[in-house]
Formats: structure tokens, sequence, C-alpha cells
């Protein structure tokens, strides 16, 4: 184990019982994340980041706080810190035991598959009513950046779309419909492989 993880498992209030750990290595963020198991049974997720995510790790985790106030099936926020010895910033949370949506649903049935998806929507329309911090440009402005950039982005890949420019009109034409909308948190990262399932029933994402 490297210095800075058994610093970490020494000191941490949240890991003190802490009685194995092991690595995960799916998702696509760049973050480390451990599995670690007490010895009482329980289990803590552990995610460890570079300091420069800091900031935005406090904010992660002051969402995660707003999301379980809502009751909201995620991960509960248990600590939050930074090891100024390793130039690394962690997050420890409650464990969602289950396994990824995208490799859950394939093993269902069509019924239990449309409960996962509207019991997900449920869960993403709940999100969906924190307002967003001041600090947050307007609802308008966010979506209108992050069209052109996956616009932008659609036109490099080289991949071509079956009617795409229409597709695209479409969208140019309605997006005045978002002005004035109300400026609200965006999870953004809304897929089935940051859904947990476990037998036939979503537990979080």
């Amino acid at each position: 184990m490297e210095g800075w993880l058994q610093h970490l498992m020494d000191t941490s209030p949240g890991l003190q019982k802490a009685n194995k750990i092991e690595r995960i290595f799916k998702g696509f963020s760049p973050e480390l994340k451990y599995r670690v198991f007490l010895t009482d049974g329980t289990e803590r997720l552990l995610r460890v980041s570079e300091k420069s995510a800091w900031k935005q790790k406090k904010a992660e985790y002051v969402t995660l706080q707003t999301l379980q106030s809502m009751a909201v099936k995620t991960s509960r926020p248990i600590e939050l810190g930074v090891l100024d010895e390793s130039s690394q910033c962690y997050m420890i949370l409650t464990y969602l035991a289950g396994e990824d949506a995208k490799d859950a649903l394939i093993q269902l049935t069509e019924g239990e598959q449309y409960e996962i998806g509207r019991e997900a929507g449920k869960e993403l329309a709940n999100m969906h009513t924190i307002s967003a911090h001041p600090s947050v440009p307007d609802w308008y402005e966010r979506c209108i950046q992050k069209h052109n950039r996956y616009v932008a982005a659609y036109k490099d890949c080289g991949y071509q779309i079956p009617y795409a420019e229409r597709i695209l009109t479409f969208i140019e034409k309605h997006l005045l419909w978002l002005k004035d909308a109300p400026n609200r948190f965006l999870h953004d990262d809304f897929h089935v492989s940051n859904l947990i399932v476990h037998e036939a029933f979503l537990v979080g994402k």
C-alpha cells in the first residue's frame, strides 16, 4: 500500500475501523477510487483527487449533502479532507452495493428495466429541482455553451449521423425556448454506467 494511502487509513476518522481496501477501476473520471471494508461489516467508498480539484470537490460534497436531505438515492457524504503530503484531496462516502446498470439491465426482464428507468427518471427530476448557486451562469447561457461544444466536437469527429443537419437546424430554431428558464442544478453525467442496481432495483447513483 502506498504511503499516503496508509497514512490516510491511519488518520481519517471515517476509516479508523478499516480492515481491507480494494481499488475500483471502473468509471471514466481520473480520480482514484477504493472500496473500504470496515470491521463492523459496513463499507465505504474512498475517492481521491488531485489537490487542484479541491474547490470542485467541496462543491460536490455540499451538493451530496443537499441530495441526502432530499432523500435522493445516492451515497451519503461522510468526510472530506486534504492530504498535504501528497498534494491530493479525498472524499469518503457510504458504499452502494450492487452492479452498474450497464451490466445489470441486460440480465433483467423488459418490465424490470422499465421500472428501473422510471425510478431513475424520478430521481433525476428530483435533483433538478435544486436551484443553481448564484455564481453559476444562467440556464440559457450554460445550455448554449454546451450545445456549441457538442456541435463542434461532432463536426470534428469525422462521423456523420443521418439527417444531422435537420436535427441541428431544429435545435437551433428552438434554443430561444431556454431563455428565462429557471436556473437549476444540472447532473450532466446521468447514464447507465453511473447507476447502481441490486436485485432488479435501483439503489442509487
